[in-house]
């Protein structure tokens, strides 16, 4: 389980050295060293010492490292290693949309907009991978337009 790996600090050790192996240019190594470094990545995210500071610093700095890989790589089997690795990012990001366009923080909050922001440049840049995501991002929006419409309601026997 994760949290015996966190415990005993297996899950650092065992993302140190999958981080390690992620310099390589060997497309078999990093077929699977990225997606276990994700992996080792969410299960250090959930710990509870880490989570009271909010750092994401091992997703940051994974992302990072993709994302600059990315932008230079010729070869077209890392580009489509790199590209695997990247879809498994969109799940999260959808859910952090949908967490922050369900929260209401009151009128002064840009939070939603910005939200609605990322969402739309998420869209435009992945748009043909939008056909997997089309329900996730539907309900997303559905959701956003039932809060806003409870939110904007009239309150009857308002509680003073």
């Amino acid at each position: 389980p994760s949290s015996e790996l966190r415990w005993y600090g297996r899950a650092n050790v065992i993302f140190d050295a999958l981080n390690h192996n992620l310099h390589t240019r060997e497309p078999s190594v990093l077929e699977v060293a990225y997606p276990a470094a994700i992996l080792a990545a969410s299960i250090l995210e959930k710990c509870p010492k880490t989570a009271k500071s909010m750092q994401k610093k091992f997703y940051d700095g994974l992302m990072d490292r993709l994302l600059s890989e990315m932008n230079y790589e010729q070869m077209l089997k890392l580009r489509t290693i790199y590209a695997h690795a990247l879809k498994l990012w969109c799940d999260s990001i959808l859910e952090v949309c949908s967490n922050y366009l369900g929260t209401y923080e009151g009128e002064e909050a840009q939070d939603r907009i910005l939200i609605l922001e990322t969402l739309e440049i998420f869209v435009k840049t992945c748009w043909p991978r939008m056909k997997f995501r089309l329900n996730q991002i539907l309900k997303i929006l559905l959701q956003l337009t039932y809060e806003l419409n409870l939110e904007n309601a009239p309150v009857k026997n308002k509680v003073k």
